[in-house]
């Protein structure tokens, strides 16, 4: 059984990445999409799994473990996830697991011939483009940086899943 504290200090932080293009940008909000994705896998982990934004006594009194996510983005492109493992009785830490990895996409062709029509027109549809291909660049980011958090998240729930040591001191609190 696991309680998993979304601490708003830690996770909130890393709300937004923006995409920007010449003048224009896009905010990117991956921090709703980790807190379902986290919920899904360690839902799925654990035999109960309960959630907070802090450390409940009430929510968490069943619980075995404690899970803090970490996210980040370090760089200009580098995603890290870590999720500390801690004993809810002890408070002692049993383990941290981490993962990252770069957040790669390649220009969509749309932005390539916006970028073409707006050179022909002389720069005359600049103020209706230049939006539009930040949007279409924010899309193609956003959409990569769900494959990392996804590829991240998996990894890190198959190190759970086959850590003998950390099944054994969950149950052995009860």
């Amino acid at each position: 059984k696991a309680c998993l504290i979304y601490d708003s200090n830690v996770v909130d932080k890393s709300n937004y990445k923006t995409a920007s293009y010449f003048w224009h940008s896009v905010d990117i909000s991956f921090q709703p999409a980790f807190q379902q994705a986290t919920d899904y896998t360690f839902d799925s982990l654990f035999e109960n799994l309960y959630v907070s934004s802090h450390i409940d006594q009430e929510k968490c009194q069943n619980a075995d473990i404690i899970i803090f996510p970490t996210i980040e983005i370090r760089g200009e492109y580098t995603f890290y996830m870590s999720m500390l493992i801690k004993d809810f009785k002890t408070d002692e830490v049993l383990q941290k697991y981490e993962s990252s990895g770069d957040i790669s996409w390649t220009k969509p062709t749309s932005v390539t011939t916006l970028g073409i029509i707006n050179i022909c027109s002389g720069f005359l549809f600049s103020p209706i483009i230049l939006p539009a291909e930040a949007d279409i660049l924010g899309k193609a980011v956003q959409e990569a940086l769900e494959i990392r958090v996804s590829s991240c998240l998996d990894r890190i729930a198959n190190d759970i899943r086959n850590d003998r040591l950390l099944v054994k001191k969950a149950k052995k609190v009860n």
